[in-house]
């Protein structure tokens, strides 16, 4: 076999194969064009919680959120879903003081943007949003798992 027909066979055999780059096909719906996500938080130092996002399985830790409550200390039980009325966008959040700290996804085009959302309440100067993480997807809507709260 030629130098040229052996390379020939090795690109033809790895195409048939699929042998493109694992893990580049971006995680999204199935046929019904859904993205599938799931919140995850777990107790990090002090008052505070780690943050994950399941997005199609694949786990993505955007962060810590400040988990303390007026009526409770920083625990993920803090934590919960925040409802959209848009298919396209949820956040979730921890907390619950005049400071609020909250994640935030939006589907836009063929990617999740993630945003940290901070401020205190009734002071509309100090709202901050900070884009933490692009994660591309297929799909044109999102469905998201009720957050388990930790036993406690």
């Amino acid at each position: 076999m030629t130098k040229l027909a052996a390379m020939f066979a090795v690109v033809a055999g790895a195409a048939a194969c699929g042998g493109g780059s694992k893990g580049t096909t971006p995680p999204g719906g199935g046929a019904d064009g859904v993205i599938a996500l799931t919140w995850q938080a777990k107790q990090a130092d002090g008052e505070h919680v780690e943050v994950t996002l399941v997005v199609g399985g694949t786990p993505h830790v955007l962060g810590k959120l400040n988990a303390a409550a007026d009526d409770a200390q920083g625990t993920p039980r803090t934590c919960d879903t925040m409802p959209s009325p848009a298919p396209t966008s949820v956040g979730f959040t921890c907390g619950g003081t005049p400071a609020f700290n909250h994640y935030r996804v939006d589907l836009r085009g063929a990617e999740l943007v993630i945003t940290l959302e901070t401020g205190v309440d009734g002071e509309a100067t100090s709202e901050k949003s900070e884009e933490v993480k692009r994660i591309p997807v297929k799909g044109g809507s999102l469905t998201v798992a009720p957050y388990v709260k930790p036993a406690g």
